[in-house]
């Protein structure tokens, strides 16, 4: 009914959250690929992050292959909302090259701009760049009202607790691995102690 709730981030809510994605990374849920089949992307962004879902359909019923969500860095928070739409868009694409490099695949997005916003003369140089970056794929974007978009709209919405460095916009993996890499001097250092 359009009402927005507050979440309280607290022990329960975190439980609840460890708890359901839990369930969700269950066998019982997420599919392994077929690359026999179409993959599907369906994204959406919010006020403070992007999330997608990729999932193939097979014999009329849709199965999920993976999540992906992220914050805005500082920069990205003062884009617009097809900038951050098309941004949530580009970022899970690259994120699942690995599926979607060279095979037709089909993107739903409940942000009905974008669906002619890369076909769009003289766009923003971002959105040049981005559109330079979906030629290397083979994509059509469709139109998903946001009522039936409600998994990538949750995902859009997961706080992040590793901040990115807003220079740098797709360091996740580089800060990861230098949390671990810091976490094992400190236990060498404790040991040496």
């Amino acid at each position: 009914d359009g009402r927005k709730i507050i979440l309280v981030w607290n022990d329960e809510t975190i439980n609840s959250f460890e708890q359901l994605r839990a369930a969700m990374c269950s066998d019982l849920v997420l599919a392994l690929p077929r690359f026999d089949h179409e993959f599907y992307v369906t994204s959406d962004a919010s006020d403070t992050g992007y999330g997608a879902i990729l999932e193939q359909k097979i014999e009329d019923k849709f199965f999920i292959i993976a999540y992906f969500s992220r914050s805005y860095t500082s920069a990205q928070k003062n884009y617009s909302t097809s900038e951050k739409e098309l941004l949530a868009i580009v970022k899970s694409v690259e994120h699942w090259k690995v599926y979607l490099y060279g095979r037709k695949f089909i993107i739903y997005s409940d942000h009905q701009p974008l669906t002619w916003l890369l076909t769009k003369k003289n766009p923003h140089p971002r959105l040049e760049r981005w559109s330079m970056l979906s030629s290397l794929y083979q994509f059509e974007i469709r139109y998903k009202k946001g009522a039936e978009n409600v998994v990538a709209d949750a995902l859009s919405r997961i706080p992040h607790e590793i901040d990115t460095n807003p220079n740098e916009e797709d360091d996740y993996l580089d800060v990861l691995i230098a949390s671990v890499s810091q976490e094992a001097n400190i236990s060498k250092e404790g040991e040496e102690a």
